[in-house]
C-alpha cells in the first residue's frame, strides 16, 4: 500500500486531540485525500465543523463527535493487535465511550446485530431499529452482512466492559 500522508485514523487523531480541532485550510484544494476523508468522516457523522454556520468562508476546523471517537479508538485497536502492542486498555475506552456515545440501549440494539452478523444469522429482519443499523454501516462493522475485523474488536469491547 502506498504511502498517505492523511487517512482516517490520522484525521479522526487530529480532530480529536487538539483543542481547536483539525485544522483545514481554506486554500486546501478539492479532490486531496485530506478534503475526501473530511467529507467523508462529516457524512458519516464522525467528524463536524463546530462553526459550520457562521458563514466566514475561512479556514475550517473540526472536531470528533462520539461516534468518531468510538471509531478512532477501533482503528487503534485495530493497528495494535497488528503490531503486538499492548491494548487491553483501549477494549475498557471503546465499551465507555460507545456507551456515552449512543446511549445504553442503542448500544445493546448494535451489539445485537453485531452478534447475529458473527454467528452467520443477520439478514434483513434481524434489524432491532434503524438508528443501530445506521451507526453499524457508518462505522463500517460489516463486510457482505458478516462481521469484520471492527466490528468484531468493537463487540469484544463492549462484551469485556459488561
Amino acid at each position: 500500500m502506498p504511502y498517505r500522508l492523511y487517512t482516517e485514523e490520522k484525521v479522526l487523531y487530529y480532530a480529536d486531540s487538539n483543542l481547536n480541532g483539525l485544522h483545514v485550510s481554506v486554500n486546501e484544494k478539492a479532490g486531496t485525500t485530506l478534503k475526501g476523508l473530511v467529507q467523508s468522516l462529516v457524512g458519516k457523522k464522525m467528524i463536524y465543523d463546530p462553526l459550520a454556520d457562521d458563514g466566514n468562508g475561512g479556514d475550517r476546523y473540526y472536531l470528533t463527535t462520539l461516534l468518531g471517537k468510538v471509531y478512532l479508538k477501533i482503528l487503534q485497536l485495530e493497528y495494535a493487535l497488528s503490531t503486538s502492542k499492548n491494548y487491553d486498555a483501549l477494549y475498557q475506552e471503546i465499551g465507555n465511550i460507545a456507551e456515552d456515545a449512543i446511549g445504553k440501549d442503542e448500544l445493546a440494539d448494535v451489539i445485537g446485530l453485531l452478534v447475529l452478523a458473527r454467528d452467520g444469522q443477520l439478514d434483513a429482519k434481524s434489524h432491532k431499529g434503524e438508528l443501530a443499523m445506521r451507526i453499524i454501516n457508518r462505522m463500517g462493522l460489516l463486510q457482505s452482512g458478516h462481521l469484520n475485523a471492527k466490528g468484531k474488536i468493537l463487540l469484544r469491547a463492549v462484551k469485556e466492559g459488561e
